[in-house]
């Protein structure tokens, strides 16, 4: 298990690779609160060279329409909504499509329940 000080010496060196063909800003596809944090503190000491966007996303497993889950994306959204660190987006695969692993499918019901609700609470 790496350490918080381990995360961050390798998020500098992927966004110095980056900053070198000349990227200032990125979506992060697939994101956690947990790294939406690793952006946010290295922009909290000055560290942070490229902007970043992240989109609350798991492959490989179905978004469910829980306290927990529309928790986090409203905390990372509260907390987290500059112009180094933004959190207001969520992906998802309709019918499970990535190519990495067999399908999960969304009840049709499911499927609506989620997106209204997320659209309703204005994320994109």
């Amino acid at each position: 298990m790496l350490t918080q000080e381990e995360k961050l010496a390798r998020l500098r060196f992927g966004i110095s690779y980056l900053n070198s063909f000349g990227i200032t800003s990125i979506v992060n596809a697939t994101g956690s609160l947990a790294e939406i944090r690793l952006y946010a503190a290295l922009r909290d000491r000055g560290e942070l060279t490229i902007r970043t966007r992240t989109a609350f996303g798991d492959v490989g497993a179905p978004h469910k329409l829980t306290p927990e889950f529309l928790s986090q994306l409203s905390e990372a959204r509260r907390q987290y909504d500059d112009e180094w660190v933004s959190a207001n987006l969520v992906k998802l695969f309709a019918d499970g499509g990535t190519g990495l692993i067999p399908p999960i499918i969304y009840e049709p019901h499911e499927y609506l329940r989620l997106v209204m609700e997320l659209d309703k609470q204005g994320f994109q």
